[in-house]
């Protein structure tokens, strides 16, 4: 993250671009329209709080759409603890999975999440584990 003096030092473009706010605020404002019509009680303001609440707790990704995950790096960061917190006891005896198997669990969490990744991901450590073993 950037020190003070570089975040004072940026222009309000800049620091909006930095952030990510616009996608963020963007996304915010599709949900909110989306939920508005199914709540009459919903207090727009309260939601738009909520919302960034969780970006900021980086609990906004779960159940999001792979775009939204892959949007900037915050998002990307916080699938990758999300996944961590739920799927950690995963492997611990020796029980591996299979890239189809794992490719479930993440879309527990993100329905479109491309299988390709996860395959790469697989790739990498198969090559991983190969070296090591040499």
């Amino acid at each position: 993250m950037t020190d003070a003096k570089d975040r004072f030092s940026q222009t309000p473009e800049a620091y909006l671009q930095s952030h990510h706010v616009v996608s963020y605020l963007n996304h915010a404002l599709t949900c909110l329209y989306t939920v508005k019509d199914s709540d009459p009680k919903l207090q727009p303001f309260r939601y738009l709080s909520d919302y960034f609440a969780r970006v900021s707790a980086g609990n906004h990704v779960i159940h999001q759409e792979y775009i939204y995950i892959s949007i900037n790096p915050h998002n990307r960061a916080s699938f990758v603890k999300l996944f961590w917190k739920v799927y950690k006891s995963i492997g611990n005896h020796g029980d591996l999975l299979t890239a189809k198997e794992y490719h479930a669990l993440m879309q527990l969490l993100c329905p479109d999440f491309p299988f390709t990744i996860v395959q790469s991901a697989a790739r990498i450590i198969s090559w991983t584990t190969l070296f090591r073993t040499v």
